[in-house]
């Protein structure tokens, strides 16, 4: 994203959060606090973390092993074309070499870059951690289907950019012009769930503090895909073809 993109963003945050209810002192600081918090501690077993998600304090899942050793933390967005790229080349190795054996978790954060994103957020987190991951990978899956139908709406709908349209009635006309409602209804989510999950202020808080926590972790935030590797930056870093160098060597049984 560019300079004028982020700055706009900050003063959208700036502008939705207190509507929200949420003091700007703690949007600032929360989610880098928060997300310090430990996962649920891990069975003592299992054949399989490519499957198991968790939900941490500060409002992010968590794909994989809460107790492993690495911790790869992503921040995305859903119409990054960027992060779709990762979603495609990147997440399906890291998956079956690192996640399955436990030997990683990967952390999903979501930075907000625009309203479509927005509401494919909120989407996302429908049905909780039991349905996040097929949630989260279908939008993905169809990106190009309903992002092409995003790009002629915001033309249409040039309001949407005001944060003072935020709203479940303004979340569900994008939802269903876009596709992404029938997108989950296929998911086995119902309308009046997906109704629910647009117009839950709590969600629309939490992704909002996690954009917004996203200076507290990087200052100098590049834009996504954005990602720390046990807490650190990894520089330079927008894809799998430069991420995949500085990840740990893979463990014995995924060799």
């Amino acid at each position: 994203m560019t300079i004028r993109s982020l700055a706009r963003l900050s003063a959208l945050l700036l502008f939705a959060l207190p509507l929200l209810g949420v003091p700007l002192a703690y949007a600032a600081t929360a989610p880098a606090k928060r997300a310090a918090a430990k996962a649920p501690a891990a069975p003592a077993k299992s054949g399989d973390w490519a499957n198991t998600v968790t939900l941490l304090s500060n409002g992010a899942f968590v794909l994989g092993n809460p107790a492993a050793k690495t911790t790869l933390v992503e921040y995305f967005s859903y119409t990054c074309p960027h992060c779709k790229a990762f979603a495609d080349e990147g997440m399906p190795t890291i998956k079956q070499n690192w996640v399955r054996s436990g030997a990683m978790k990967v952390e999903f954060r979501n930075w907000v870059r625009d309203p479509f994103d927005l509401v494919a957020a909120l989407l996302a987190r429908c049905g909780g951690q039991s349905r996040f991951l097929a949630n989260h990978e279908s939008i993905y899956a169809s990106y190009d289907p309903w992002m092409d139908k995003a790009m002629p709406y915001a033309r249409a709908h040039p309001e949407i950019e005001d944060p003072k349209n935020y709203n479940a009635t303004t979340f569900a006309d994008i939802a269903e012009k876009t596709g992404l409602t029938a997108l989950l209804t296929r998911n086995g989510l119902t309308a009046p769930q997906i109704n629910a999950c647009l117009a839950d202020q709590k969600a629309l808080a939490t992704v909002l503090e996690l954009t917004a926590g996203s200076w507290n972790a990087v200052p100098d935030f590049p834009g996504t895909p954005t990602f720390l590797l046990n807490g650190k930056l990894v520089p330079n870093t927008a894809s799998w073809a430069t991420l995949k160098g500085h990840l740990p060597p893979l463990p014995a049984s995924a060799k």
